[in-house]
Order: structure tokens, then C-alpha cells, then sequence
């Protein structure tokens, strides 16, 4: 081993990134917990610019070390399931990724789409090592390159995923063609979720899948008992983080707007309704 690693030093001094990148993936690939490939592996991303990368190796390092502080010699074996994990925007996905970036690291794949990924250094696609996907894309599209990996996901109060969305589209007006229109037209409230594409989200991203196909399906208005429950069926470690990416402008936990807008927003989402009591209903019965 040690004749390894220094050849993959050796690699990475000469900057033959490339070479020291593929021979690093397989060393990962058949010994993921390598304090000492983990460490070279973000020399290399580093190197790369693949900051996002650096950021995830960095989390994933701190875990194992606290762990095993912690754990010492009682730490049991790390057993980390091969996971596809379903971010439905505004729905805590973005807090829940920091989750699994400390669980997973380097062996999780964000899919945000090649601008989102190239934006955040992340890799455009999954590695031999990826244990995790986590990002915006539908419940379908890894069926069948991963057919046995866990399903996971996080739903919302679909009025409140709704309102959220809209105000987020108000924070950010330059993120994109949609949110500059959302703004230039002074859309409001009712005038957004009565756009096509804005209704029944979370059923499209579920892309004809029932919640029972799914072994988690968080509720992000119970986010810590969900966070436990998550890991009480992965048998991961648990690992608390506060919610990110927050209208930090809001001053109750959910937004309030009258009843007539409530109902309006509801019969625009009915769809998204029953399949938020559906999940309700599930997550309470587990706990």
C-alpha cells in the first residue's frame, strides 16, 4: 500500500492529474475509508478545480475523524447503501445534501445538470465509487442503472412549497430566464402557481412512483424526526444540520396568506395534496 501511495504522489507532483485521478477512483473504489487516498484525492480535485469535490472530501474526512475519536475502538464497520436521493426543489434538499455529503463524501454525485454542476465544481457524472446521487431530476432516471439502490426524497406542504418557490424566485431574479420573467411581469402570488409548470411539482418528480416506492420520504415540517427516521432505516450514523437556503426574511415557520389563496393554490395542486397526506400518513405511522 504504501508503494501505492507514493506513486499516486509521485503522479499528482508531476501534475499528470488525469493518470493520478483514474488510478485514485479505483483505490477508492475497493477501499473508500482511506484517510490517505481520501487526503490525495482532494490534493488532486484541488488541483483539478473541482471545488465542490474539495468541499465533499473535506466533510467525509471530519466525519471518520470524529467518529473515530468518539468511537475509538468500538467504532463499528461504516456501511454506507447505495442510494438515489430524489431533491424536489424547495422541498429541504438543500440541507439534506449537507447531510449526505458529510455520510457519503467523495462517493456522492450531486446531479444538478451540467451548468449547476460546472458552477459548483461538482463532476458532471456518477464515478466507480459513487455510492449517492442527490440532486433535481426524476424519481426514473437511475432505475436502470441502479435498480436496487434505495429511493429516498423530501415533500413539502405543497401550498408551501408553492410560496416558497415564488418568493425564492423574488430573491433571485438574475438565476435564470423564468425568475427575470417572474420579476420584469411583477407576477403575483396566485398569478405564479397559476403557471403550468409551476403545479403539482413533487408528482412530477415522482415520475408515476407511489410514496411506497420510496424506503424514506421525509416531511420537511417534521425536518429533525425525519432526519432520525432517516436514519434509523439506513442505519447511518445521524447527523443533525440545520435547514439551509431559508427565506431568512420570514419570521414564522410557514408562510401565511389568506384563505381564498390557500384554496386556490390547493385545487392548483391537488395532485401534489394527495400525495403529501399519502406521505403524511406513512411517516406518522413510523414513528
Amino acid at each position: 500500500m504504501n508503494k501505492a501511495i507514493n506513486d499516486l504522489k509521485t503522479l499528482l507532483d508531476s501534475e499528470q492529474l488525469e493518470k493520478a485521478h483514474t488510478a485514485l477512483e479505483t483505490a477508492i473504489n475497493e477501499d473508500p475509508f482511506s484517510y490517505d487516498l481520501l487526503g490525495l484525492m482532494v490534493q488532486c480535485k484541488n488541483k483539478m478545480g473541482e471545488i465542490g469535490e474539495v468541499q465533499k472530501l473535506l466533510s467525509f474526512l471530519e466525519f471518520l475523524t470524529n467518529r473515530e475519536i468518539r468511537d475509538g475502538v468500538n467504532a463499528k464497520p461504516l456501511k454506507l447503501s447505495s442510494m438515489i436521493s430524489v431533491h424536489i426543489p424547495r422541498c429541504g434538499g438543500t440541507s439534506f445534501r449537507q447531510v449526505l455529503q458529510t455520510l457519503y463524501g467523495v462517493m456522492l454525485h450531486c446531479d444538478y445538470g451540467e451548468e449547476e454542476n460546472r458552477r459548483f465544481g461538482w463532476s458532471l457524472s456518477p464515478k466507480s465509487y459513487t455510492r449517492c446521487i442527490h440532486g433535481h431530476f426524476c424519481a426514473d432516471k437511475y432505475d436502470v442503472l441502479f435498480p436496487s439502490s434505495l429511493r429516498i426524497t423530501w415533500v413539502r406542504h405543497p401550498v408551501q412549497r408553492v410560496i416558497s418557490q415564488y418568493y425564492y424566485c423574488l430573491r433571485h431574479p438574475d438565476e435564470s430566464s423564468f425568475t427575470q420573467e417572474v420579476n420584469n411581469r411583477k407576477l403575483s402570488l396566485i398569478e405564479f402557481a397559476s403557471i403550468d409548470k409551476e403545479q403539482n411539482i413533487m408528482t412530477r418528480y415522482f415520475a408515476g412512483k407511489k410514496v411506497s416506492d420510496f424506503q424514506f420520504v421525509g416531511i420537511v415540517e417534521f425536518y429533525e424526526a425525519s432526519l432520525k427516521l432517516f436514519h434509523k432505516i439506513t442505519g447511518l450514523p445521524f447527523q443533525w444540520i440545520p435547514h439551509f437556503n431559508k427565506n431568512t426574511n420570514r419570521s414564522n415557520a410557514s408562510y401565511e396568506i389568506s384563505e381564498a389563496e390557500m384554496d386556490e393554490i390547493m385545487t392548483l395542486n391537488s395532485s401534489d395534496i394527495a400525495l403529501y397526506q399519502t406521505a403524511l400518513d406513512i411517516f406518522h405511522s413510523s414513528n
